[in-house]
């Protein structure tokens, strides 16, 4: 069985605001299947934000925006994806995040 530092830390202190035990609760799954869910629920809103992006940009040619406006919505986009690149960055290299064999 595979789990977080952080979520065995956390379920030892009795913290209750996981999204992983949450989701173990609501759903009556295991640990590792709600992890699963949760992995799944982060790469599907991922996938919505890029295709927002996608649309975005789409918008800007269909309503024939401004280049000021255009350069706002591309800036809110690169912000958009800075925010997911650096909080996967954080994650994936965080020991809060660190994968142990339990």
């Amino acid at each position: 069985m595979w789990r977080t530092i952080e979520f065995t830390q956390e379920l030892v202190a009795g913290e209750m605001a996981n999204l992983v035990f949450l989701i173990s609760k609501e759903e009556g799954c295991s640990y590792n299947k709600a992890a699963k869910i949760v992995t799944e629920m982060m790469v599907d809103k991922c996938k919505e934000m890029q295709l927002a992006a996608i649309e975005l940009k789409e918008y800007c040619k269909i309503h024939e925006l401004t280049t000021t406006q255009k350069t706002a919505i591309e800036h809110y986009i690169s912000g958009c994806n800075h925010w997911v690149s650096g909080s996967h960055m954080f994650h994936s290299q965080s020991s809060r995040f660190q994968v142990v064999r339990a």
